[in-house]
């Protein structure tokens, strides 16, 4: 299933993305995902990335559990910034490993 967003509004403190999931058949199922922003700054997480993570939930969620509205919860956040920091801890050591090659980096 593709999933497209449609809208988004606003209730309190949530945000809710609007997706029309399209099958095979271009049928369309409406998905709603739920978001806490007070929550998305706790984890470091802008309001642009939103729609693309909510995408990748009901990728992950919706269809095996025929679930049509869904929360991205503190759980979800806490996993992406953890994925987060795990590339970009990553992308250091490579870094560092250009600027120091082994054998001491002198051109022979």
């Amino acid at each position: 299933m593709e999933y497209v967003l449609t809208s988004f509004h606003h209730e309190s403190n949530i945000r809710k993305f609007l997706f029309d999931g399209i099958d095979a058949d271009r049928r369309r199922t409406p998905f709603t995902v739920c978001v806490d922003l007070g929550m998305i700054r706790k984890y470091e997480i802008s309001l642009q990335e939103l729609p693309l993570l909510c995408r990748y939930l009901l990728e992950g969620q919706a269809v095996a559990a025929q679930i049509r509205i869904l929360t991205f919860t503190e759980a979800d956040m806490k996993g992406h910034a953890d994925r987060r920091a795990t590339a970009l801890r990553a992308a250091e050591e490579r870094r560092a490993h250009r600027k120091h090659p082994a054998g001491g980096g002198q051109p022979e």
